[in-house]
């Protein structure tokens, strides 16, 4: 007989994993999720085409996938008028305990939309998986994302009117939600709703980083049992440039992996890089806007750099692997204005890439001078590009930086450790 720990249901909320190009930090989850759990069900609840061409699924026998948005329902009379009791008694809530109750005024019949689709959406899979929900015990509602994953988990558990657990990560936007835009001094609008709804739908939410961690505490104190602190992490690599006798004639290779936007500011690099008094080549993986991307290319233009920098656009998350192992790596750099703590840190730590990147949210809990670099927002090319030739010149500096950032992935990012302690979060009151 199954142990009562297998014979659970998981239910995973992503915005479009498996398919989509984001996201990609759950092929390193997925594994432990598969292995803590009888049956694991991803409802990408953003994706509409399901195109089977752009399924990145791997190959793990209970996991599976729902196609949430190709499903039809026509409410019945009764149903629709518990439709619209739910959808007005969810945003009165939030008007009324919430932080933005104007922004949510202004936006009351498009956000009585999204809650109406959440509601059918919710009753669908109430029908879809009915058997999983009788009983309590039996399945768990986990939220890549603090969004709107978690407010149709709440129309979930009230449709069905089970007690299964609600959680969720938070990352960044969705973890900071208005307070978002003044960390990244943006004087754009952007609204993300259902905050307060979303923070008590949970029974734990599971901040990626102390930062957020702290600010959850801070914004919410009353409901700080709720909140935890769950790193994500990197699978080890087998083999890392400590391994590798460095030939000193090679010229120093940078990486940077990222959107390029403005957030992520990888125009700024080649202004790093023209100061440079070594033989180097700068390597990008990632895609962006038209206009961003000739942006970038015309700083690299300006500075007379094109013959020393390669991008590479927007691959597969197995490409950047592929090169970390195939190529010597000797300094990774990220001059975003806002971080969670990225992914894209964590992997270059577990190869033993020392990291320079801003002083801004979590990447200070990532990044340091003794592993790398940790630069001002707002800093001067001039100086990043003394500190690399000063480090570079250094045999022992360069060495013992390598070895500080593999130690950062061993002590807080290796996913054999994070992701088990999750799964056991995550399995709570259901052993």
């Amino acid at each position: 007989m199954d142990s009562p720990i297998q014979k659970k249901v998981l239910f995973l909320f992503t915005k479009k994993f498996p398919f989509g190009v984001q996201e990609t930090y759950l092929f390193n989850e997925l594994p432990y999720l598969s292995a803590g759990f009888q049956k694991v069900v991803i409802i990408p609840y953003d994706e509409y085409d399901y195109d089977p061409a752009k399924n990145r699924l791997p190959n793990l026998p209970n996991v599976v996938f729902f196609e949430l948005n190709k499903q039809h329902v026509e409410l019945g009379l009764i149903e629709r008028i518990k439709r619209e009791v739910s959808v007005l008694a969810l945003f009165f809530y939030e008007v009324i305990k919430g932080r933005e109750p104007i922004k949510h005024l202004r936006n009351f019949y498009s956000l009585l939309g999204q809650l109406r689709h959440l509601y059918s959406s919710a009753w669908i899979l109430a029908r879809a998986f009915e058997q999983e929900f009788a009983d309590d015990q039996r399945s768990v509602a986990y939220n890549y994302w603090l969004h709107r994953g978690v407010v149709l988990s709440e129309i979930l558990k009230r449709i069905t009117g089970c007690k299964f657990r609600i959680l969720s990560r938070a990352h960044a936007y969705d973890l900071y939600h208005c307070d978002w835009l003044t960390m990244l001094a943006n004087p754009k609008t952007m609204f993300l709703p259902f905050e307060q709804t979303k923070i008590e739908a949970c029974d734990r939410i599971m901040s990626i980083s102390n930062h957020g961690l702290r600010h959850f505490n801070r914004i919410f104190p009353s409901n700080s049992a709720r909140f935890v602190l769950s790193r994500l992490g990197v699978n080890a690599p087998q083999k890392t440039i400590l391994d590798d006798v460095r030939e000193p004639s090679a010229p120093l290779l940078i990486m940077s992996c990222s959107g390029v936007d403005s957030r992520k500011r990888v125009y700024l690099i080649p202004s790093i890089l023209a100061g440079l008094e070594c033989d180097f080549k700068w390597v990008h993986f990632g895609g962006g806007k038209d206009d961003d991307i000739a942006r970038l290319k015309a700083e690299i233009l300006k500075l007379g750099l094109e013959a020393r920098c390669e991008l590479k656009g927007p691959v597969p998350h197995s490409a950047i692997i592929t090169y970390y192992e195939s190529q010597h790596v000797d300094l990774f750099i990220n001059v975003s204005t806002a971080e969670g703590i990225p992914v894209s840190l964590m992997e270059a730590a577990s190869y033993a890439v020392p990291m320079i990147a801003t002083d801004t949210v979590g990447n200070p809990e990532i990044v340091d001078n003794t592993n790398g670099f940790l630069i001002p927002i707002d800093f001067n090319p001039a100086e990043v590009s003394a500190l690399i030739n000063a480090w570079w010149m250094d045999p022992a500096a360069v060495l013992a930086k390598r070895k500080a950032a593999r130690s950062t992935f061993m002590h807080a990012y290796n996913a054999s450790i994070n992701y088990s302690e999750f799964v056991d979060e995550l399995k709570k009151d259901f052993v």
